[in-house]
């Protein structure tokens, strides 16, 4: 959780000898060598797509479509930064045996 990650944060930054660092040119730098990485080894990166729901095939993600209707296709992976409760409703029961509504079932509530 965010609360989860920013205790770590937190706790790493009060160490002995802790220094805040940040990637050189910001954290959009971060984003734009991931996006050059993905360009260069042939990928396409699309951006202003609401994607309604991950296509699977024989337990695979083989693309996406688009609250538009448009489908998009790919021959090796599919790549998202949805939640993994958002991934469950994309993926609209498309995984055989896929488990995470009894996952998460499974979950205590966090204490306060």
């Amino acid at each position: 959780t965010p609360t989860l990650e920013a205790a770590f944060m937190l706790a790493d930054f009060y160490s002995e000898g802790a220094v805040l660092d940040y990637p050189k040119g910001g954290s959009g730098e971060l984003v734009e060598a991931l996006a050059r990485g993905v360009t260069k080894r042939g990928g396409r990166i699309l951006l202003g797509h609401h994607v309604d729901s991950v296509l699977v095939e024989n337990n695979r993600a083989t693309g996406v479509k688009t609250s538009a209707g448009k489908v998009f296709r790919s021959k090796e992976l599919v790549v998202s930064n949805a939640s993994c409760w958002d991934m469950a409703r994309l993926l609209q029961n498309g995984l055989s045996g896929y488990s995470f509504h009894r996952w998460n079932q499974s979950l205590s509530d966090t204490p306060e």
